[in-house]
């Protein structure tokens, strides 16, 4: 048996329901959002390119611990870790001739070897990445043989005198 009305006022009552969660939400929200910590000012960063000197300098900052190493199902991947890495690779194409010029130094070639071939664009294998021998040990051990920076470093000369560059470093 139908009861005329009670259709009705069930419906109404669920909207006033609705209504009432969702005000609480909303001013909940509200109160949230007036918590919120206000921005401090920052000094803003400098976007300007680094020049030439500063450049040089921070190639005799980088170091081959700069990079970290991990083996994976794709191959080898390194990542840049030191700031003054991470700089030269925003320089951006300036600092390839100075990291060209750091591959003949035995404690910085692999850092310089990657950030070049990052900043290049080249398309490159990751086992042997892009020519660079790695051996990963199991204990996190990072080897590899010093006397690859020369080839490394002709190749990467060779690369940079051809103009247009080659997709690829040459061999």
């Amino acid at each position: 048996m139908r009861i005329p009305g009670k259709k009705c006022c069930h419906s109404a009552f669920i909207f006033f329901a609705c209504c009432n969660i969702a005000i609480a939400f909303i001013s909940g929200c509200e109160k949230q959002s007036n918590q919120l910590e206000k921005p401090t000012m920052v000094e803003p960063r400098s976007t300007a390119a680094p020049d030439a000197i500063a450049i040089e300098q921070l190639t005799t900052l980088i170091n081959n611990n700069d990079v970290r190493w991990d083996g994976t199902s794709f191959g080898l991947m390194p990542t840049v870790v030191s700031t003054a890495g991470q700089q030269l690779l925003a320089s951006g194409a300036p600092a390839i001739s100075h990291l060209i010029d750091s591959l003949d130094d035995e404690s910085r070639f692999v850092v310089a070897h990657v950030l070049l071939t990052h900043l290049s664009g080249i398309e490159y294998q990751t086992i042997p990445w892009n020519g660079l021998n790695i051996e990963l040990l199991d204990n996190g051990e990072v080897r590899f043989d010093t006397s690859q920076r020369f080839e490394l470093q002709r190749r990467w000369q060779q690369w940079h005198r051809s103009s247009p560059h080659p997709r690829s470093l040459p061999k």
